[in-house]
């Protein structure tokens, strides 16, 4: 699998690089502190991280729990990036949707951003093992293949945390 993330990472666009950076930082950290199991506190730290890189990159954010770091609270999505002309939203830059306890090989959370107008679609979620995280996306990626309703270029990033090994996994699709 190691091979397969590296070349991987190659096709990654800067906002997908840092996530992958910030989620692996995190999930590091929570290791070394003995917390990588304390779903709430990982879930808390993944967000104001998330809503903080948005507001690094001057887009506006919707998500629940960030103690006011947000534009707003959540709405459709775990978390939703966007810009604004003037008023009016011009445009949704990323939706992000997490499952800790995921219905396998697919999740009806991931539908959710299937059907999203976004330019990134970020899906993260938990499996036993590296090989069902593999079975998930596959699965995902499958599902994306046949769908009909998305515009040529929208990216799907995957990132899935095995039990064992404790770590992220990571995996993209750009739509055809």
């Amino acid at each position: 699998m190691a091979d397969i993330q590296q070349e991987i990472i190659k096709q990654f666009d800067p906002i997908e690089t840092e996530i992958i950076r910030i989620l692996n930082s995190i999930l590091s950290e929570t290791k070394h502190q003995g917390l990588e199991w304390e779903m709430g506190r990982l879930t808390n730290r993944i967000k104001n991280d998330l809503v903080c890189l948005a507001h690094k990159l001057d887009y506006l954010v919707s998500c629940s729990g960030v103690d006011g770091k947000a534009t707003q609270g959540e709405w459709l999505y775990d978390m939703v990036w966007w810009k604004n002309d003037g008023d009016y939203m011009s445009k949704i830059i990323l939706v992000l949707e997490s499952e800790w306890t995921p219905t396998f090989p697919l999740d009806e959370d991931f539908y959710k951003l299937m059907v999203a107008r976004s330019d990134h679609h970020v899906w993260i979620f938990e499996a036993k093992t590296e090989a069902l995280v593999c079975e998930a996306i596959s699965t995902c990626i499958d599902h994306l293949s046949h769908f009909k309703g998305l515009p040529p270029g929208d990216r799907f990033l995957f990132a899935g945390v095995s039990w064992n090994p404790r770590e992220f996994f990571f995996d993209l699709y750009v739509y055809p």
